[in-house]
């Protein structure tokens, strides 16, 4: 198992991408000496996580796998659940830092004024105050940059009596303003993911969803994901997107089902990568080693890992 070397020094990490960082407590954060941390695998024997967690997400570095569940996030290693939440619970989505030593915690439904930084290990760091403050709803997505200055998050709208929207909201962590990246009144938004200075999301309209890359610099979005089948963006990696396709109705007797497609993001055709049963869908991806992972829906939902040859998930290559 490769090992992989991380910094656990949280007052040098913080200073090293500038976030504008509140402690966790009054005194300032313990300096941790450097060490090498080993790669976890998130499953057991038969390629599976504990049953509950419906969506996960690879740190960059792929050595640790995180999970969201009705009660919060956690680290999943060898098929278990190691919690790292606040005390006070709430938590609905999450995004790993780019050292991969940190996670990014948001809590809903009701409108939150800050950020929470937790270390992978599970200890509070800091974290960032939101002006104006938001509501990331039930947790739609969100996503940080390279640089870990820049996160964007899918924030929730929902006016009296009326039905809840999602939109597309920057989050400068330096200094914890925040600024919508899509209007509040377009398209429903969700599962925002860089793709360098782009983002690829996934945007649905009148019920028909597409997978969307959004130029930051000019505003300007392309659609990756075929025209007239409903798509939703599964991960993206190594200068590709992962996408699924809903099934299609019968024509002249036959149907097609739910797909699974990979595309470079520069532009060329879609590849086939495989299909899915009516109970699975494809949750995170790595996309360099060849990984897919599954949700299948039974009485509870379970994380399975499935494989297939890295060479469908990076053709060309």
């Amino acid at each position: 198992m490769k090992r992989v070397a991380i910094t656990l020094a949280v007052l040098a990490a913080v200073s090293a991408i500038g976030l504008r960082l509140l402690p966790a407590k009054e005194k300032p954060a313990p300096r941790v000496e450097q060490r090498a941390v080993e790669a976890v695998d998130p499953f057991d024997t038969d390629g599976k996580v504990a049953a509950g967690p419906y969506r996960a997400g690879f740190s960059p570095d792929g050595a640790h796998m995180a999970v969201l569940d009705g009660r919060g996030v956690a680290m999943a290693e060898g098929g278990r659940l190691r919690r790292i939440e606040p005390p006070d619970g709430g938590v609905v989505d999450f995004a790993f830092l780019p050292g991969s030593d940190h996670v990014l915690l948001g809590q809903g439904p009701e409108i939150v004024r800050r950020l929470l930084l937790f270390g992978v290990d599970g200890s509070a760091t800091g974290h960032v105050p939101l002006d104006p403050p938001l509501s990331l709803g039930s947790g739609h997505g969100m996503t940080v940059d390279a640089t870990g200055r820049t996160a964007i998050v899918t924030a929730s709208v929902r006016p009296p009596l009326g039905e809840e929207h999602l939109h597309l909201v920057v989050v400068d962590l330096r200094e914890g303003t925040t600024r919508s990246l899509t209007p509040a009144d377009g398209p429903d938004e969700s599962r925002p993911v860089f793709a360098g200075d782009k983002v690829v999301y996934t945007s649905t309209d009148d019920g028909v969803s597409s997978v969307q890359l959004l130029d930051r610099a000019t505003g300007a979005s392309e659609q990756l994901s075929p025209k007239g089948r409903s798509s939703a963006l599964a991960a993206v990696g190594e200068g590709h997107v992962l996408y699924v396709t809903e099934a299609a109705p019968p024509v002249n007797g036959r149907s097609e089902p739910r797909s699974i497609w990979v595309r470079p993001l520069g532009g060329g055709d879609q590849h086939l990568v495989g299909v899915l049963q009516e109970t699975e869908s494809i949750v995170t991806a790595d996309l360099a080693n060849g990984l897919l992972v599954v949700a299948e829906r039974g009485q509870a939902t379970v994380l399975k890992a499935r494989r297939v040859p890295s060479r469908l998930l990076r053709p060309g290559r």
